[in-house]
């Protein structure tokens, strides 16, 4: 009772549910806060659909599913385009000695088929290579190889590690190679590759095909199943099918190979993937009833119908999506771009819609822009979530769930930093499953949920949005993604989104994960960088690492430029706009920092705030930011993103002072409170909303172009914290300082924690204190922050710490699970564990805060296997026990603990 009364009164006092009901006035700048009243199109072409749970509620007929509809009428370059058929129906499966084909001589329960059940079809090898994910060490593969009744044939097999693209892959260096010779036609041949090679993800590729006699070369077997074991290649393109192919494992793995853009065990199964194949299909052949609304005009519109031609579609696949763009113009006058894509081994999709005027006048006003309106079967819904940075009484993260059954409801960000108070990722639950949603807007945006009956229809848009177009200006709507699960299973749904957030939406670096690793500053010891210098940074790396501290990175933050000119900041680091490198103080631009920090294994990250101006404005000289660059009406001196002189300006200081110190990592800051009203006092009449748009089309860019000049270098999006991680800034960054709060509070600090690892895999935690407090840090990024040059730091503990931390790091990309119920108290437990079943291995992690009075915690573990016998150990020496996979997950495991203290428990599979 106490608890439900709790979240009453959190979402009361936050205002974070907001009736609707209607839409804002044609002159207000408000947009639509409920499902589109067309004038004319509401009866034919609002989306209506099928009556199972999930499915946008009115089956396309016979006439729409046999052909593709292209709105209104179709232009002349209006075109048919032939998508990819999905066959779920196979799975992956462990092959006994009897089931290999005859002619294969094998006892070793090792050998493990990568195919089952399909069409076979003979093809000509022709750089021919199956991208595959091996989840254990081998060292031989068998390949069936047509040849055409040509004797004595060979071809090369060279092995790479995957990079992401074939591309990218065949343009590193082969990690080996081996001469496949006296190939017999219709026979198994063995490949011995000379050596054990690590699980790990990798392309294996066949190419100069030849034979003794000239007459042509081998082939593969290409069995036409589309299963999802690995994606195949032909001269550098995808095809459909997969390679007949055997692996010799060193050891049987539990699930010998991974599915392509899937992590950790829990993937979404056959029905999850054919029914968002199958909705996203049927959208696709529906653009009058495409789930968008907006009013040009007088005229509403719910899809693109009858005054809309289809200019055209193209259509691009990848190994883990297919994306299709829609092109449609508008009586001549605003062109409309609609983005599309699938994630078919997610059971994901989403869409974005952008409007530009390619007239010579001013465009009709386009308003109450709902980039999704989608209307659902969803019987008994539920909305849960969390609070975002900030949160209720300055306690982020803060989760809450809620019945909104018949209910009526907006959520708005209120400041327009994405992340704020608000958080716009959404878990949706109704009888028998439900799906995630997302809005990607680095603005402020609204979501809406109307229910009526067994009816969803969920909405998103910009908060303010009611403007004409001038010729060439373009709009664009929010990311609007969906990711749909079957179900009632609560840590199943979370890593499925987990797995989805890894697989499609983060960066990769050097072809993998962005790597989990420790960071340091000084910013305690140097008040941030406003003291700092080359030589007090290098020292500080070296106290470090003299006293057995492993750094990953070195972070140095605010306060390294000068204030203007060659005039050196006097007071204290916050006089931003002259992005030029004090050289008094560094006089090698950190080149000199980031030798010595690479020469001992450590990268280095630099801040920026380029978006913020605080220098005067009479200060601004010729090394600093343009007086025109910031928006007229501005408290904070906010540049304007949507000027391209000016964050081309911005790109090209950064760029510079990145490349001469040889920075590794490009950490933003974004210290403004409340953006929306800044953007909004800078409309111009009768275009309101239009600053903000543009203003986060001029962000995506600016990192876009990072990206494009450093692809390998990650990037920190921070904003006085967590304040701006909505899902397109995370497509291109990661959230190292995810909260301004709780930095010396265990209890907030771990309560952050867990509610934001269902989210969010990779995140930075400041770490300081004790070894409660320490640990309590532990996330993909720990940052450590201890004065350097005082005598009673104790450097053994935090070695003792990052030591175990370095334990655990690997299974921060692995499956996750909170133990206990979230909480920021000091009487009550907590533990979350990460489980990574290929491996075999994990973690948990367990507090006993000063208050609580119970000695000990009962935690039921989750992901083993119920007949694998695992070992429990923990870093102090305290358990080392063996239990069967069935009794951690039914009768649970005791851990007895002494008030404020903590135990990190490693699990091992032994037998």
């Amino acid at each position: 009772m106490k608890k439900n009364i709790l979240l009453a009164m959190i979402l009361a006092s936050c205002g974070l549910f907001v009736a609707c009901n209607g839409a804002g006035g044609q002159g207000s700048g408000e947009t639509a806060s409920k499902p589109m009243e067309s004038t004319r199109e509401q009866t034919e072409e609002s989306v209506t659909a099928s009556g199972t749970d999930g499915e946008p509620t009115a089956p396309a007929t016979e006439e729409e599913s046999s052909a593709t509809e292209t709105g209104g009428e179709a232009g002349p370059a209006a075109e048919t385009i032939v998508y990819r058929e999905y066959d779920f129906s196979a799975e992956i499966q462990e092959w006994t000695p009897e089931k290999l084909a005859d002619n294969i001589k094998s006892d070793d329960p090792a050998y493990v088929m990568a195919f089952q059940d399909p069409t076979v079809t003979p093809v000509k090898i022709n750089k021919t290579g199956l991208q595959l994910h091996l989840n254990a060490p081998f060292s031989a593969l068998t390949i069936g190889f047509p040849a055409w009744g040509v004797p004595d044939t060979f071809c090369t097999l060279s092995i790479y590690e995957w990079k992401g693209t074939y591309s990218a892959t065949v343009a590193e260096k082969a990690l080996l190679s081996v001469e496949v010779r006296d190939i017999v036609d219709c026979a198994f041949t063995r490949i011995e590759l000379g050596r054990s090679m690590p699980a790990g993800n990798y392309l294996i590729l066949l190419h100069d095909p030849g034979s003794k006699s000239n007459d042509g070369g081998p082939g593969i077997w290409n069995f036409q199943s589309n299963i999802t074991a690995g994606q195949l290649y032909q001269d550098g393109k995808p095809i459909d099918g997969e390679m007949q192919l055997w692996v010799q494992f060193d050891k049987t793995p539990i699930k010998p190979f991974g599915l392509p853009d899937t992590t950790g065990s829990v993937a979404a199964t056959r029905t999850e993937k054919e029914k968002a194949v199958r909705q996203f299909r049927t959208l696709m052949k529906s653009m009058s009833k495409f789930p968008v609304s907006f009013r040009v005009g007088d005229t509403a519109y719910n899809g693109f119908g009858r005054d809309f031609t289809e200019l055209g579609r193209t259509l691009e696949n990848t190994d883990t999506s297919e994306t299709t763009t829609v092109r449609f113009l508008y009586k001549d006058s605003i062109e409309i771009k609609l983005i599309c894509t699938l994630y078919p081994y997610h059971a994901a999709y989403e869409w974005t819609v952008y409007f530009t005027n390619i007239g010579n006048e001013n465009s009709p006003a386009i308003s109450e822009i709902n980039g999704c309106n989608y209307t659902l079967t969803a019987a008994n819904p539920h909305l849960s979530g969390i609070l975002g940075d900030g949160g209720y009484d300055n306690q982020a993260n803060t989760p809450y769930d809620m019945n909104i059954s018949g209910m009526e409801l907006v959520i708005n960000n209120e400041t327009g930093r994405a992340t704020y108070n608000r958080f716009p990722y959404f878990k949706l639950k109704w009888n028998g499953g439900g799906a995630f949603f997302a809005v990607g807007w680095p603005g402020q945006w609204r979501a809406g949920f109307s229910s009526t009956g067994d009816q969803l229809t969920v909405t998103d848009g910009q908060v303010k949005l009611n403007t004409y177009l001038k010729p060439g200006q373009t709009i664009r709507t929010p990311l609007s993604t969906f990711v749909f699960y079957e179900g009632d299973d609560s840590n199943r749904e979370t890593n499925l989104w987990r797995n989805f957030f890894i697989a499609c939406n983060m960066r990769k670096i050097d072809g993998g994960n962005f790597s989990p690793a420790t960071a340091a500053a000084s910013s305690s010891t140097y008040e941030e960088m406003f003291r700092a210098t080359d030589a007090n940074q290098i020292a500080a790396i070296k106290k470090y690492h003299a006293n057995g501290v492993k750094l990953g990175y070195w972070w140095m933050d605010a306060g390294w430029y000068y204030k203007t000119g060659t005039q050196s900041l006097d007071q204290n680091w916050l006089p931003t706009g002259t992005w030029y490198v004090d050289e008094s103080r560094f006089p090698s631009k950190f080149r000199d920092v980031s030798d010595y920090a690479h020469s001992v294994g450590t990268k280095t990250i630099l801040w920026f705030e380029p978006e913020v101006v605080r220098l005067p404005v009479g200060q601004l000289g010729a090394t600093s930011v343009k007086k025109e660059w910031l928006l007229p009406k501005s408290s904070t001196k906010l540049v304007n993103y949507g000027n391209p002189e000016a964050r081309e300006w911005l790109l090209e200081r950064v760029c510079t002072v990145l490349k001469e110190g040889n920075i590794d990592l490009y950490r933003q800051d974004y210290g403004v409170a409340y953006p929306a009203s800044e953007w909004q006092a800078n409309d111009p009449r009768g275009q309101a909303g239009i600053t903000e748009n543009l203003y986060v089309q001029g962000y995506l860019w600016f990192f876009d172009s990072l990206i494009a000049r450093f692809p390998n270098m990650m990037i920190d999006a921070c904003a006085a914290g967590g304040g701006r991680n909505d899902l397109e800034t995370m497509r291109r960054a990661v959230p190292l300082h995810k909260s301004d709060s709780g930095y010396h509070d265990p209890e907030i600090k771990m309560s952050m924690n867990i509610a934001l690892f269902s989210w969010f895999p990779y995140f930075g935690t400041y770490a300081i204190g004790d070894e409660y407090g320490l640990r309590a840090s532990f996330s993909s990024m720990p940052v450590l922050n201890y004065n350097v040059v005082a005598s009673n730091v104790d450097w053994k503990l935090i070695e003792k710490c990052v030591n175990e931390w370095e334990q655990v790091k690997e299974f921060y990309y692995s499956d996750y699970y909170l133990l206990t119920e979230w909480n920021v108290s000091d009487e009550e437990w907590n533990a979350w564990e990460f489980f990574d079943p290929d491996k075999g291995a994990g973690f948990f992690q367990a507090f006993r805060p000063k208050n609580s009075g119970d000695e000990s915690l009962n935690v039921r573990l989750h992901g083993l296997r119920p007949t694998a016998t695992y070992r429990l150990t923990d870093t102090d020496g305290r358990i080392d026990v063996t239990v069967t996979g069935a009794e951690l997950m039914g009768k649970g495991f005791s851990v007895r603990l002494p008030a404020y203290s903590s135990a990190v428990v490693l699990i091992r599979e032994v037998g």
